[in-house]
């Protein structure tokens, strides 16, 4: 019968042997990895960015009058047509202004009138009496001469001449008077219009069809002339703002094609143009509150406006050029190490670590060279446990 010291003794054995059996096992055990096949396929030699969508050309709406806004009609991402109304001002003053401007236009209408019909008989009875006292006066003269009348006589038809001239100089007079009603009334007119320009001012309509982009004004404001209210936009005419690594800035060129998609990821959703660089660095601030320099392009949406947005942030990729028949794997399969670049290929089972020589690189793929067969096998994401010479399983 064996001893209790015996019988730890032998525990441990076998716990050691289990243990080592384990080891074993995990040993043998392949790694289970990912792996992609190296090919040779043209390689697009692209450049990556991100961007803010804007419309191509924003229309800025203003006051044109001030005062208080008592309603708007629109909000942010509404579509509007030419003459809707966009916000209202409060208008009870320029009713009341523009009601007494017409009135004093109609009472001056009504003095002109009068005044004119007043001139105009005057004029005519003053001149027909001058015309008499002219006739008259010659008349007088002529029997004057012949000694018909005395001198009595031809005094009283000269001061009656004068009388008349006089008479008609006051008749013309009263024109200064219908001048001065005359110019009282485009006074009111001139008034009544400005009234009535308010008053359309107070209602801030569209000018052109588009879609709401931004809205500032807001019920109970007080505004003065000139305040920004609301921007509209064509929907199917956007524009991205896009930032870009400055070193790739010089690769890239007005007119060379751009696949846009969300920035949360996903398929291409619209595709857009290039139509300006702007190589010299802007300096922004990253959430970490690190700085960057970026540069920036301006792409213009050519197809696929519909899925866009202004105010969407997306993920732009620039076409530089196609590099054809290259040696290419994912960029995920290379890894730095001592200053060279390595990746694993699969062979026999069990990851081979091989070195190669990276060129460009694009849409997730890499141009490398080195010992490479197309069709071979390649770790992408290679973890510590993957080593030179493990036996690995693709997953």
């Amino acid at each position: 019968m064996l001893s209790r010291r015996m019988k730890v003794g032998l525990g441990i054995v076998i716990a050691g042997l289990l243990a080592g059996a384990s080891l074993l096992a995990s040993a043998l055990q392949p790694v289970a990895v990912r792996t992609a096949a190296v090919v040779a396929a043209d390689l697009a030699v692209t450049v990556r960015g991100t961007g803010d969508v804007k419309a191509a050309n924003p229309g800025h709406v203003h006051a044109e009058a001030g005062g208080k806004i008592v309603s708007v009609a629109v909000s942010a991402g509404d579509r509007v047509a030419p003459g809707d109304m966009l916000a209202a001002f409060d208008a009870a003053d320029l009713q009341d202004r523009l009601a007494l401007a017409a009135a004093e236009r109609r009472t001056l209408e009504a003095q002109q009138a009068e005044l004119a019909e007043q001139n105009r008989l005057a004029l005519e009875l003053a001149a027909l009496e001058l015309e008499r006292a002219e006739a008259n006066l010659e008349r007088a003269g002529f029997l004057h001469a012949h000694q018909a009348i005395p001198d009595a006589d031809l005094e009283d038809a000269r001061r009656a001449r004068e009388a008349a001239a006089l008479n008609l100089a006051r008749a013309e007079a009263g024109e200064l008077a219908l001048d001065t009603v005359t110019t009282r009334l485009e006074a009111a007119r001139t008034l009544e219009r400005q009234a009535e320009r308010q008053l359309r001012q107070a209602r801030v309509t569209a000018p052109v069809a588009g879609l709401v982009l931004e809205r500032m004004a807001e019920a109970g404001a007080m505004v003065v002339p000139g305040t920004p209210l609301f921007v509209l936009g064509d929907p199917e005419a956007l524009e991205i703002a896009a930032e870009i690594e400055p070193r790739d800035a010089a690769l890239v060129a007005a007119g060379q094609t751009v696949s846009i998609r969300h920035l949360a990821g996903g398929p291409t959703v619209a595709a857009g143009q290039v139509s300006r660089v702007i190589p010299s660095g802007t300096v922004s601030v990253s959430a970490l509150g690190v700085k960057e320099s970026k540069a920036r392009v301006e792409i213009e949406v050519v197809d696929g406006a519909r899925e866009l947005k202004p105010g969407f942030q997306v993920n732009v990729e620039i076409s530089i050029e196609e590099v054809p028949g290259e040696t290419v794997v994912p960029e995920t399969a290379l890894f730095r190490q001592d200053g060279r670049t390595f990746l694993f290929v699969v062979r026999d089972g069990r990851a081979a670590k091989v070195e190669v020589v990276p060129g460009r690189k694009a849409a997730g793929l890499a141009e490398v060279a080195g010992d490479l067969k197309a069709g071979e096998a390649v770790i992408v994401h290679p973890g510590p446990e993957v080593q030179d010479g493990a036996r690995v399983q693709a997953r």
